[in-house]
């Protein structure tokens, strides 16, 4: 007896060890229920890799996920990385590790519950915990970059986030108990949200009628799957409202008795085309219809209609890699890390299309009769793709010279002949201009300007539309401040006023991202420290193409009196974060401004201390594209009629701060402030996307009329091909406009635009 129990006390130790250790064996994955690709949506498929096999769940254009019988062991953001070089989940780990009170790793037998275009349901079982306790962990992976969890079984379930450090996309995780009463209390809940730095707050839904629906019929919102539930009538004409405060980045909703497999989508007036502008499926057996929005949702009453009619011929266009809403519009997402872990929404806006880069990459899905589509630029460069409706076509072009384009999408027969005489959808504006990026405190934010709050009529600012002043090309408007302390204010701050100064000065279109954050700091520890944010920067820099940073920072760390021997290799250490990645970068370092205070001594010497150690810091960075930027301790110094308080510029400050910007040598925008030139009226607003008009000369000139802002002419080849360039060289004919202030001096006020003479090109 003796023996027989040492024995079954060493076969229950193994069999334990074998539980709670995480070994990397070779993996089999037991796939059951893959299901060939559909024309569009989630594609699962069987991979060998690190010689493992594994499972791998890929949503065309957006992300890859692989995964073993512990979890997702990589991650691909196919946007920036469509050849998936790069796994953004951190070595030897796994992107959502699940582990007993912090100690060994869940591990199962992985299988496929369902497969749909919209999501995937992967169960993992198995046994854990000492006691060898039986445990289910599911993941529902949705095609628009969100990741449901629910675990059965231990309660002592801890969930931890490995996203890779350094990585340039977001990843966010937010864990919640469940609800007494409706689930088990060993159940454990979680989301995740790829391409995010902050998840999604919670909804509160409580009914929202359709028009042909009974009373009572109610909108639910689910917040274990973050999903909107709603019961269709036998005739459906669903008027589905999300609330302007809040909720779904990309809203998912499942519909119950749906009668069919018709489907017409609406979001306001504009008819949503399925494979580009949502995913769904309906289920003829249960009678639901899961349907995944595919667009990032601004802030502002959004609306869908859902109607059980067959869809009409429609046509939706969009570029790879970015977020495009129905109409064309880049969807800009400047979601961040906050300064206190709280959820907001409130920082997506929608403005005209810009990129850097001379080459992209068009989009389109079509529904209804058809078989492609023609892509054309501005009229006559044309490429035809073949494909079916529900499928994602493709075509690439090259765009020259900087300016702004046009992109129309056809409807084309098996035959080539347009089922439109006019185009089924368009791209008004494609700009190929340069990208910014304003980084620093609540100076840069905005603070103490003109402002939007909560209860105000323009709030929530998501376009120019509801933006009280915004650039002429309608790009630049009130910015959210992403640190949630403050409130939820949107600022004017500087960028709406030096956006038409750099168009001007560089002949071609330009946007300033406003990536201020009340509270930064250069130095110190938390989420309030600009390293905390870099790669949020970065991931900015590259989604968008940025390729200039205007960088000042240091306000709150003189407050704080850290000494000048910490905060000078802090902000080399920011500095060489947002290089290193991004060699080809350039930077300005603007000097820390003069402070509105009686006791001005007590700051005065740290302040310049910080100043004197900018020139130093940026000579020790030994690249040309680090420069010192504004004075702008010199530009405010007893100014006191400048300041909103203390420490921020009031609105006329910050019109005053876009000149000082405006005069630096801009890489290869070289411009001075046009002084005592006479006034000029400013130009009426346009009443669509202005272009500028390129005139081929054999000598740059620049001629100054008080006429609206130029548009861009192409002059084409004979034969149309998918790169655009002018038959000889243009150079630009500026057209700016003045304000009735002409001369440009220390304590000026430029209320809305700053006028420029390019001099030079290098």
């Amino acid at each position: 007896m003796h023996h027989r129990t040492s024995y079954i006390s060493i076969l229950a130790a193994l069999l334990v060890l074998a539980a709670i250790l995480p070994l990397r064996l070779r993996t089999t994955v037991v796939a059951t229920n893959l299901l060939p690709p559909s024309a569009s949506g989630l594609v699962v498929e069987e991979i060998q890799r690190d010689d493992s096999s594994v499972l791998q769940v890929t949503s065309p254009g957006r992300f890859a996920l692989s995964l073993d019988d512990m979890g997702i062991v990589a991650w691909y953001d196919l946007r920036r990385d469509p050849e998936q070089q790069a796994n953004l989940v951190e070595p030897e780990a796994h992107l959502l590790e699940h582990k007993l009170n912090g100690g060994a790793l869940l591990r199962g037998t992985l299988s496929i519950r369902e497969q749909t275009p919209v999501y995937v349901r992967v169960v993992w079982e198995g046994r854990a915990g000492w006691l060898l306790e039986e445990f289910m962990m599911e993941y529902v992976i949705w095609a628009g970059d969100q990741v449901a969890v629910s675990i059965e079984g231990p309660a002592d379930v801890v969930t931890t986030l490995h996203r890779r450090s350094g990585a340039t996309i977001g990843a966010a995780l937010s864990v919640a108990e469940p609800a007494d009463g409706q689930t088990p209390v060993s159940a454990h809940q979680a989301m995740l949200f790829l391409n995010a730095w902050t998840p999604d707050p919670g909804v509160q839904i409580t009914t929202v009628q359709g028009s042909s629906s009974p009373p009572g019929d109610a909108l639910q919102y689910d917040p274990q799957q973050h999903v909107l539930r709603v019961q269709a009538s036998e005739d459906p004409n669903l008027h589905l409202q999300i609330p302007s405060d809040g909720g779904l980045r990309q809203p998912r909703f499942v519909i119950g008795e749906w009668p069919g497999a018709d489907l017409t989508v609406r979001r306001g007036s504009t008819i949503l085309v399925d494979g580009q502008d949502y995913l769904a499926d309906w289920n003829p057996v249960t009678r639901i219809l899961t349907l995944q929005y595919l667009h990032l949702l601004p802030p502002g009453a959004n609306v869908f209609e859902i109607t059980n009619d067959p869809p009409p011929l429609s046509l939706s266009l969009g570029i790879a890699g970015q977020d495009l809403d129905e109409n064309g519009w880049l969807v800009v997402d400047a979601n961040m890390p906050d300064a206190g872990g709280t959820e907001t929404l409130s920082d997506t806006f929608r403005i005209p299309y810009i990129q850097s880069a001379q080459q992209f990459t068009t989009t389109a899905s079509f529904q209804g009769a058809g078989a492609g589509v023609d892509f054309v630029i501005d009229g006559d460069v044309i490429q035809r793709v073949f494909g079916a409706p529900g499928e994602m076509l493709q075509a690439v072009f090259t765009l020259a010279p900087r300016g702004d384009h046009r992109l129309d999408g056809y409807v084309i027969d098996a035959n080539g002949n347009r089922l439109s005489e006019i185009p089924n959808d368009s791209i008004e504006t494609i700009s190929l201009g340069r990208v910014f990026l304003s980084i620093g405190d609540s100076i840069t934010a905005g603070y103490g300007g003109s402002q939007v709050g909560v209860g105000d009529a323009n709030y929530p600012v998501d376009s120019y539309e509801r933006s009280p002043e915004h650039s002429p090309d309608r790009r630049n408007i009130y910015q959210y401040d992403n640190n949630a302390y403050t409130g939820d204010e949107y600022y004017r701050s500087y960028q709406v006023s030096l956006n038409p100064a750099l168009t001007s000065c560089g002949s071609a279109p330009a946007f300033i991202l406003n990536a201020g954050f009340s509270g930064a700091r250069t130095a110190g520890e938390g989420d309030r420290n600009l390293q905390a944010k870099v790669d949020a920067y970065n991931g900015f820099i590259q989604r968008y193409g940025a390729a200039y940073v205007l960088l000042q920072i240091g306000t709150n760390d003189v407050s704080d009196n850290i000494p000048v021997t910490t905060w000078s290799p802090q902000l080399g250490g920011v500095i060489d974060s947002l290089q290193d990645p991004n060699p080809d970068l350039n930077i300005w370092v603007a000097r820390i401004p003069w402070r509105n205070r009686p006791d001005q001594d007590l700051y005065k010497t740290r302040t310049a201390e910080y100043n004197t150690s900018i020139p130093t810091i940026v000579v020790e960075q030994n690249d040309q594209r680090v420069r010192v930027g504004p004075d702008f301790y010199t530009l405010f110094e007893g100014e006191s009629d400048r300041f909103s308080d203390d420490l921020h510029p009031n609105q006329d400050g910050y019109n005053l701060m876009a000149a000082e910007w405006a005069r630096e040598d801009i890489a290869d925008l070289p411009c001075i402030v046009m002084q005592n030139e006479p006034s000029l009226p400013l130009p009426p607003m346009p009443t669509s996307t202005p272009t500028a008009t390129l005139t081929p000369t054999s000598t740059p000139t620049a001629t100054l009329t008080p006429t609206s802002t130029p548009t861009a002419t192409l002059t084409p080849t004979s034969t149309p091909t998918a790169t655009l360039m002018p038959t000889s060289t243009p150079t630009a004919t500026l057209t700016p406009s003045l304000t009735p202030t002409a001369t440009v001096s220390k304590g000026m006020v430029i209320d809305q635009y700053v006028v420029f003479i390019p001099i030079a090109v290098r």
